[in-house]
């Protein structure tokens, strides 16, 4: 018998004695017997540990002249009072049962479940006894679920998941897709994320898919995956645009599959031209093999990767034997340097003691990555002492020092690049990157480049070559009515962007059309409504005369002056109106860089001990991970 337990029931040991403790079922509370000292012979009375109802009942049966003096031992207080939250080294003990009684075991289950999703852990962890040791301090009586049963709601959350995503885009107008693929462990998988915009104009994201793609990346093989999510999420008709890279099998796909309105029937036919007559077989035929066919939404480009692929083009300098033989120099020597930090934890030392801090080696499939090198190279240079420079930590690697020409060369690199770099940063930006970013960032960027080229003394090939891979990649968009209608309805840009009156009046013109078609929805919309209450018998009449619109409602030519003209720069600024049709243009996103996001987080769930995670599991932890939070 625990002497903690006796001292407990202390304050009722005139009526009664503890003679025994057992642990209940639940392991939680306690089993008590007492005997009482009131009643001839040995009279004993069981209670819990939770309640000590049996022993007032006694009380009041047996003992009912003393039944006042029983409930005021009960209510008497011993010492201080326990304090309400228990000790750490109680609850570890498995003492806190206060506590315990708070966490059920569906609560339990469920952060489990999370903790195995969000940090991408094997599922034979809750098999583990440290693990289990950790999870269930201070819980008694609660336990963890098997690697099936984790399965098992693993399968269970998705599922949800899914239905919850597809209810939540139901009430959506416009989604936004990108799409890529991905080879990891020898296994390829198709990535889609969906994008839209919430009441707030907040941009809400979620992962529709990574679906396995078996065998080679085929047009046909990616439009038919493609299709079969989106028709699974019921968004095939929502989609503004699937934004993509440039890859020849996507944009084979588009071109083949992509769905193309209707021309317009001829209003003006002849009511007497004659009938063609029809084979129904002939009909039924093409239907059925319209069925084979797969529709896609509109396509859009990467415009990042297209970026990127701008920065790539500054290899054409060197057509400038001089721009050309610094160029090698200068890289030669710096890759040189990334080698010997790269190959040589000594060397790396070095580094580290001399500079304070690493070089950034370049990596050729990461954007940017060799202007953040070069920055990191310039900055190093900059900032290094004379006593102990770069051309020191040249001479300790045993590698030949910098020429001024090269350091000029690496500075006036920087200066070129930083633009196109921070331009690609606001391409693939996810959160608050609009359609309408793409104009205004290459215009600015051509601006920026234009006013450089004059101040440089080796570059400048390096600037002639980037405004002429602008001009070829960029600028049919400049020429695209989707481009300048989603520039021309952005609240920060507007006409600001272009001085080509041409394109300005383009613009005005392209927002009066637009304009002028949400403001006819929503006539439609009002009078969808108010068919119902038509105030005549004969609805033809309701058809044939229109029901005058409301006088306070704004012309498109005032609409439109108002967002050109006001000083608001904000998307809390919009027009009613216009941030209809700002949803409309600019829910789509410029870049497909969310996919390649998506990819990051998968390859750390792929580790190298999770080779052989089967694919529908893996699908299932990625998505978890990344649309719950």
């Amino acid at each position: 018998m625990a002497s903690e337990e006796q001292e407990k029931y202390k304050r009722i040991d005139s009526f009664f004695k503890l003679v025994e403790v057992t642990n209940d079922k639940d392991e939680v509370s306690k089993n008590l017997l007492f005997s009482c000292l009131r009643c001839p012979g040995t009279k004993t009375i069981s209670a819990s540990s939770r309640a000590l109802s049996n022993l007032t009942r006694h009380v009041k049966r047996k003992h009912e002249g003393n039944m006042q003096e029983y409930l005021n031992l009960l209510k008497a207080k011993e010492g201080p009072s326990k304090p309400k939250q228990a000790k750490l080294d109680a609850f570890v003990a498995g003492e806190g049962s206060s506590q315990a009684a708070f966490v059920t075991q569906q609560s339990l289950d469920k952060k489990v479940v999370r903790f195995v999703v969000q940090e991408a852990m094997p599922f034979s962890i809750v098999e583990s006894e440290s693990f289990r040791d950790l999870v269930l301090a201070g819980l008694p009586g609660k336990r963890v679920m098997s690697v099936k049963t984790m399965k098992e709601r693993l399968t269970a959350a998705f599922q949800e998941m899914k239905k919850s995503m597809t209810s939540e885009m139901a009430s959506v107008d416009h989604i936004a897709v990108t799409a890529d693929c991905w080879t990891a462990t020898s296994r390829s998988y198709l990535g889609m994320t969906a994008h839209w915009l919430k009441a707030d104009l907040e941009r809400k994201s979620v992962v529709l898919a990574c679906k396995r793609i078996i065998g080679k990346h085929t047009y046909d093989k990616l439009a038919s995956a493609m299709e079969e999510v989106l028709k699974e999420y019921s968004i095939q008709n929502k989609v503004t645009a699937v934004t993509t890279d440039s890859g020849s099998n996507f944009v084979k796909a588009f071109r083949l599959f992509q769905v193309v309105d209707a021309e317009p029937e001829d209003g003006d036919a002849d009511e007497h031209d004659q009938v063609d007559i029809i084979d129904v077989a002939d009909m039924l035929q093409e239907a059925a093999d319209d069925d084979q066919l797969f529709r896609l939404p509109p396509h859009q480009r990467c415009a990042a990767h297209t970026m990127n692929l701008v920065a790539n083009d500054s290899e054409k300098a060197s057509a400038n034997s001089r721009f050309n033989k610094v160029t090698r120099s200068a890289m030669g020597k710096c890759q040189a340097l990334w080698n010997k930090q790269r190959r040589s934890s000594t060397s790396a030392d070095i580094i580290r003691e001399t500079c304070g801090r690493l070089f950034v080696v370049p990596c050729a499939t990461r954007w940017n990555s060799l202007y953040y090198a070069l920055q990191r190279v310039q900055d190093i240079m900059a900032k290094s002492a004379p006593a102990d420079n770069l051309d020191g930590l040249m001479d300790k690697l045993g590698l030949p020092r910098f020429t001024q020409v090269e350091i000029a060369f690496i500075a006036e690199y920087v200066k070129v690049m930083k633009p196109v770099a921070q331009a690609l940063n606001i391409l693939q930006g996810q959160k608050n990157s609009y359609l309408g970013f793409v104009l205004p960032t290459v215009a600015q960027l051509q601006k920026v480049l234009d006013a450089q080229v004059h101040d440089l003394r080796i570059c400048a090939p390096l600037v002639d070559a980037l405004l002429l891979s602008l001009k070829r990649r960029f600028g049919p968009k400049f020429d695209d009515d989707q481009h300048i209608l989603a520039a021309a309805v952005h609240p920060r840009f507007k006409l600001t962007w272009t001085d080509d009156e041409v394109v300005r009046t383009r613009a005005k013109r392209l927002l009066q059309d637009g304009i002028s078609q949400i403001q006819l929805m929503e006539v439609e919309e009002a009078a969808g409504e108010t068919q119902g209450d038509a105030d005549v018998d004969d609805p033809d009449v309701d058809l044939f005369f229109p029901r005058p619109c409301s006088s306070t409602r704004e012309s498109v030519e005032e609409v439109v002056d108002t967002h050109l003209h006001g000083r608001g720069s904000t998307l809390r600024d919009l027009h009613e109106t216009v941030e209809k049709l700002f949803r409309k243009v600019n829910t789509t996103l410029p870049s497909s860089a969310a996919v390649e996001r998506l990819f990051s987080h998968g390859a750390g769930i792929f580790k190298k001990n999770r080779y052989r995670l089967n694919d529908d599991t893996f699908e299932m932890q990625l998505m978890l991970k990344l649309n719950t939070t």
